[in-house]
């Protein structure tokens, strides 16, 4: 049961390496500026999460596209306060109004998400244009799923919050990353066979 190549080993192994990641992206996004980095760094590391050597994979990860997303991280804080604004604006108790804000806010979201994952998949120069559109084409596209995946991922967190908090507050940026990372990796694939 203990032994090297268990399940029971392996299934601790990818815990452990979930809380570091959780821990790791925490720490290194304490500052503002390295927010869309340590993102970054997160969802390229949630790729190789089984590979030993975790650390150093997400710090060469940080250092590596520091520079590169932050004209990502400058667009997100758009969104961030056109979201803010578009909420704050009263909706005179319109339920199909507050819907409405309530899809696009989470089409936002995905958006943003996705311009992540879309810039990881790049190693050379990267056309910012073409990011934003594929991004947004790319939300389009598997945007039913990723309603699907929001209800998921709130009774997830719902009943860990309520439950298990202690396992909330060690896992809860990297499950959620790791859960779209599979998702955004299966719809990849699923579309090259297409």
């Amino acid at each position: 049961m203990f032994s090297i190549e268990s399940k029971f080993y392996r299934l601790t192994i990818y815990i452990y390496h979930l809380v570091l990641v959780n821990l790791l992206f925490l720490l290194t996004s304490i500052l503002i500026i390295s927010l869309p980095a340590s993102f970054l760094a997160l969802t390229k590391t949630m790729k190789e999460i089984e590979n030993p050597g975790i650390i150093k994979t997400y710090f060469n990860y940080l250092k590596q596209d520091f520079i590169k997303v932050l004209p990502i991280g400058i667009f997100n804080l758009f969104s961030l306060m056109f979201g803010v604004s578009l909420q704050a604006i009263s909706l005179q108790d319109s339920m199909f109004l507050k819907l409405v804000t309530l899809v696009f806010l989470f089409f936002l979201l995905s958006y943003n998400l996705n311009l992540y994952y879309i810039f990881g998949l790049s190693d050379e120069k990267i056309n910012y244009f073409e990011l934003f559109q594929q991004s947004f084409i790319w939300s389009l596209g598997i945007f039913y799923q990723n309603i699907l995946l929001l209800i998921i991922f709130l009774g997830v967190f719902l009943f860990l919050f309520f439950q298990f908090p202690i396992v909330l507050s060690l896992c809860g940026i990297s499950l959620p990353v790791l859960a779209y990372t599979k998702l955004f990796t299966y719809q990849l694939v699923k579309s090259k066979n297409i």
